[in-house]
């Protein structure tokens, strides 16, 4: 009996219903009342789903399940209707804030209270799809594992997905493959290098339009930069590339935005990377050309940023930046050795790392810090020279790669020495606060660009590169409820390339003004534009196909004689690796 007295008291206090339901914030209910009860009141219930007499239970399934209901439309800007009155976004956030937060206690309650769904392991497909997203291969390890059981026809049921030796020797065997292909085990590739006379053609380009201006621009006259961005899930090249050939093009819808900058860039049509397949993957090779990286074999070589600084160190703070939209996302810029080199994802920090000094005792601090990594470094290589007589043929090559990382750190660290001792250039620009919104893309991008732009400005760099990565989110862009990469997979869907052209279509403004604000931006011997060259791009030729044949390609400012669209044979492709010799000749 005592257990039935007490039972309800327990409950309410494990479940979190001690508050008082129906306690709605005055603001939530304004803004229900405003933009919801029209299609959610008394007068009419969508979707079976009324607000105006809802109760803030969230304790209760059918209360949460409302609220949950709400929150997903709210999120997906699905509510209100895209032809009603919209709310502005500091209201639409306020009540997603209320909402999320009062979800979130009562999911952590009921918990607490009915304890977690049960454990299970990955089945097959879900553990494949894992790998290839954490490693960003395309390893088939699906086929080397044991089928997964299943229940009442389900294959994610937790007692039907058990645990056997066998299972955990095929998954780590799995994992082996996995990690072979991510870290690039196998025949290192054949690296060529050529030297071309500054003073010949850049490129066999139609009508040699890609040649220098004069003598000057190579041996001296201004600074020469490079900013190299990709754009990973494709571009719909219907809306982009013109019917006709030359100078004569109209402008199609995706170069719009770029009509006053008509003069300033050349469109690349019928190029590609040789070999370079394996869909998204692809994107690993954007920069560097290297063949079949979806291949357990893969290995990655140098990237047209890298061998830029290689072969022309720049007497700049930093000798490249390497930048993505996203928070801990990868980027283009590729070391010699194969390895992808660090991203930043965070304006505020692109921002302190350029323009912002420390005090003095910290730059003291950093200044010692970077002479112990240097006597670090010296131990570790000469350790690792003692091991290299004592090991195979295979394991000299990768001994022999590690000595050239260990090298560029060392020679990173020695001007990095230099450059802590001198300040940082001042800009009239307050620090930029980082977006929230990990899918807000526009908002990101822009901030990127404007960095991007600083940094070349005061000479921070030469050498920038920017992926910009979509994801499997909506991103909060008018008329957009689709994610990103579901559009880009359109299948030709009408409603998909709508909402496609949305997106691409900011992808373009963006970009237009990125040039237009180079353009504006006056230095000895002309503008800036003029002196940087940006190349704009994707992997990807067909997103929706992961055709990697006929990839969209942008080039503008550098000097180059623009205005035109070169089309090349899209069933033969002209080679990429020709268009970025014109670009590391024209530095």
């Amino acid at each position: 009996m005592r257990i039935s007295i007490f039972a309800p008291l327990a409950v309410t206090i494990l479940t979190g219903v001690g508050f008082a339901a129906g306690e709605t914030p005055l603001a939530t209910k304004a803004f229900l009342q405003k933009y919801c009860f029209e299609c959610h009141g008394p007068k009419a219930q969508e979707g079976d789903v009324r607000l105006d007499n809802l109760a803030a239970d969230f304790a209760s399934k059918a209360g949460s399940e409302t609220w949950g209901h709400v929150f997903s439309k709210l999120e997906k800007r699905e509510m209100p209707p895209k032809e009603k009155t919209q709310p502005k976004e500091g209201e639409r956030q306020a009540v997603l804030d209320w909402l999320g937060r009062e979800l979130r206690t009562a999911v952590a309650a009921r918990h607490r209270a009915e304890g977690r769904v049960a454990l299970r392991r990955l089945n097959r497909l879900e553990y494949q799809n894992t790998i290839h997203d954490l490693l960003g291969i395309e390893a088939n390890v699906m086929e080397l594992l044991p089928e997964d059981g299943s229940a009442q026809g389900f294959d994610k049921v937790s007692s039907a997905l058990t645990l056997s030796p066998v299972q955990v020797e095929k998954y780590l065997e799995a994992a082996d493959i996995a990690l072979d292909a991510a870290l690039g085990v196998g025949t290192r590739p054949k690296f060529v290098e050529e030297r071309f006379p500054a003073t010949e053609l850049l490129a066999n380009w139609e009508n040699k339009s890609y040649r220098h201006l004069e003598a000057g621009a190579v041996t001296g006259g201004p600074i020469r930069r490079m900013v190299c961005c990709c754009t990973t899930l494709g571009i719909h090249v219907e809306n982009l590339f013109p019917a006709q050939a030359g100078r004569d093009f109209e402008l199609t819808p995706y170069l719009e935005p770029l009509q006053e900058l008509r003069r300033e860039f050349t469109l690349f049509s019928g190029v590609s990377h040789p070999e370079v397949d394996g869909g998204h993957s692809s994107e690993a090779c954007f920069l560097t050309a290297a063949p079949h990286p979806g291949a357990s074999s893969f290995r990655n070589t140098i990237s047209l940023d890298q061998l830029a600084l290689e072969k022309l160190p720049p007497a700049t703070r930093f000798g490249s930046l390497a930048l993505n939209i996203g928070q801990g996302g990868t980027g283009l810029s590729v070391s010699r050795s194969g390895v992808k080199l660090p991203t930043d994802g965070r304006p505020s920090e692109v921002f302190q790392k350029l323009f912002i000094n420390g005090p003095p005792r910290e730059v003291a601090r950093q200044t010692e810090r970077l002479r112990d990594g240097r006597s670090i470094m010296d131990r570790v290589a000469d350790d690792a020279k003692r091991l290299q007589q004592r090991v195979t043929a295979r394991d000299r090559e990768k001994l022999d790669d590690y000595f050239t990382t260990v090298r560029e750190v060392e020679q990173r660290m020695q001007l990095a020495e230099e450059w802590a001792k001198k300040p940082k250039p001042a800009v009239d620009v307050p620090p930029p606060t980082d977006v929230s919104n990990a899918y807000d893309f526009v908002a990101r991008t822009r901030m990127m660009f404007d960095l991007a732009h600083l940094a070349l400005q005061t000479d921070s760099t030469r050498f920038i590169t920017l992926m910009i990565q979509g994801h499997n989110s909506v991103p909060p862009v008018q008329g957009v409820t689709i994610d990103w990469h579901n559009l880009s997979h359109h299948g030709k869907d009408p409603e998909k390339l709508a909402q496609l052209r949305v997106l691409e279509l900011e992808q373009m403004k963006l970009l237009a003004g990125f040039l237009a604000k180079l353009k504006a931006s006056r230095e000895s011997g002309g503008d800036l534009l003029a002196n940087t060259m940006v190349l704009y791009g994707s992997n990807l030729g067909n997103g929706s196909s992961h055709d990697t044949k006929n990839m969209p390609m942008l080039l503008a400012g550098g000097g180059f004689k623009h205005g035109q669209h070169l089309a090349f044979d899209p069933h033969n492709n002209t080679p990429l690796g020709q268009l970025y010799v014109s670009m590391l000749q024209r530095l």
